[in-house]
């Protein structure tokens, strides 16, 4: 563990189990590091296994920052679709496959690129200040907005119907059920998704460089800059770096965007945004 921070603090790149939820996650972890300042880069469903990323301590004021980017390895249950569009649900209807390999690979390309979701009732999204699930549970089915997300890539890694096989890499707040729902509804027979696992989280984050909960010491807290570091580094002198930390726009700075920033000793100080010349503190961090 490298920071100049008090202890606990970091990032921990986690392997979530089925059937347990991202709070039971955070949860164990709270146990066992001993602390309570504890938040995740990213919700997994119950049913989806891989990677979660986990803030620590003054981690969590910089989860905003990290890469909107996830990578998963996900099943498609075609001819089966349930009320959650997942194998979690309960089976609404079950129709005969009956389409052609050609058929799923023109399908499945056309998720390729910018796309609309519209997102499914049982997710975390808020409506009139209460999540989704929260009214589905209720019975209760509300209107929801379609949203822009962007796939970077899908790919099949096998057919054997009923079931495919896909790699999806995407923006973050994509919702891979949904995309097996409407696939299903283009090739006319339905379908949920069976299996999801999260194989990438952040740019940075594997799952192949991922930990079990149970065995996760202080030892195995990532470097409090790591997922950052591909924001760009700036040096502030001995009285920029005060003001700063107190909160004051500085001047004479002449790129735009969030940068980490530092004092003349390299000591991380926060996250700040440029814009018309000054430069504007986000988060600051003090000893």
């Amino acid at each position: 563990m490298k920071n100049n921070l008090e202890s606990p603090t970091g990032w921990l790149n986690l392997n979530k189990e089925q059937n347990i939820t991202s709070h039971d996650l955070v949860s164990k972890v709270r146990r066992a590091l001993k602390t309570k300042k504890v938040g995740h880069a990213g919700t997994l469903d119950p049913m989806a296994t891989g990677v979660m990323v986990i803030a620590v301590g003054k981690a969590t004021r910089l989860i905003q920052f990290l890469q909107e980017t996830k990578a998963y390895k996900a099943q498609i249950h075609l001819g089966v679709t349930t009320d959650t569009l997942d194998a979690q649900g309960q089976v609404l209807q079950e129709k005969e496959v009956n389409v052609t390999n050609e058929q799923i690979i023109e399908t499945i390309n056309k998720f390729q690129g910018k796309i609309k979701q519209i997102p499914p009732m049982v997710s975390a999204v808020h409506h009139q200040g209460v999540r989704l699930y929260e009214l589905a549970r209720k019975g209760i089915e509300v209107e929801r907005q379609a949203r822009e997300v962007e796939i970077y890539s899908i790919k099949i890694i096998e057919i054997n119907l009923p079931y495919i096989d896909i790699e999806v890499h995407c923006q973050s707040g994509t919702y891979i059920r949904t995309i097996a729902d409407d696939a299903g509804k283009i090739l006319g027979c339905g379908a949920s998704l069976s299996k999801l696992e999260r194989i990438q989280s952040n740019a940075l984050f594997d799952l192949a460089e991922s930990k079990n909960v149970l065995d996760i010491t202080t030892d195995d807290l990532i470097d409090f800059e790591y997922p950052i570091s591909y924001l760009p580094a700036i040096s502030l002198d001995e009285d920029q770096a005060k003001r700063y930390l107190f909160g004051q726009h500085l001047t004479s700075f002449d790129f735009q965007g969030f940068s980490r920033v530092k004092d003349n000793n390299g000591k991380f100080l926060g996250i700040a945004y440029s814009l018309d010349n000054k430069l504007i503190p986000k988060v600051s961090f003090v000893d």
